[in-house]
């Protein structure tokens, strides 16, 4: 912390700090100790607050699904102690195509999420909106929900219910 501190006041006009990814910062906290991740925050917080710069932390999900806000890896804390929280997800109908969609947001009313693609080399905004909330993502991909996803799995349903039918047909004319 105290180097971290020397070098925003030696930078002057720092606006932004991004630390990726947050445990990173973490030293030998126990990142899944809420009381251990609070007290290592705090002094970060204090400095932000003085120097004035927003603090951007990276965190991975954790494997699984469930709500969203707790999919973060180690303790609530990071998630809890951010203002706003932001997950980014695949989305479930278009492989290329992925969602920024808000989890949590103690600074404004929630917003609609962003969509983009990576074409070129280069991100491209897509024009709409994203109306799926992160918790909805999360079901959807835990229960491999989606349009591209579902189209398939409706064939598969079909082939299985006509072999079926065949099969049930077969055997009632060898029974007959």
């Amino acid at each position: 912390m105290p180097l971290l501190k020397r070098e925003v006041q030696r930078l002057g006009d720092v606006r932004l700090l991004i630390i990726d990814p947050i445990s990173a910062y973490c030293g030998k906290a126990d990142t899944h100790r809420n009381s251990e991740v609070r007290t290592m925050l705090a002094p970060l917080t204090e400095l932000a607050a003085e120097s004035q710069f927003a603090v951007v932390g990276i965190n991975h999900l954790t494997k699984g699904g469930g709500k969203a806000v707790y999919r973060g890896m180690g303790s609530i804390a990071f998630n809890a102690a951010a203002r706003a929280v932001v997950n980014f997800y695949r989305d479930p109908e278009d492989e290329d195509r992925r969602l920024i969609v808000t989890t949590k947001m103690n600074l404004t009313a929630e917003s609609c999420g962003l969509a983009y693609r990576i074409e070129d080399g280069a991100v491209v905004w897509d024009d709409d909106p994203v109306d799926m909330t992160a918790d909805e993502l999360e079901t959807l991909e835990a229960t491999g929900g989606g349009k591209a996803k579902g189209a398939a799995r409706e064939r598969a349903i079909n082939f299985l219910h006509a072999t079926q039918c065949r099969s049930g047909i077969e055997s009632n004319k060898e029974a007959k």
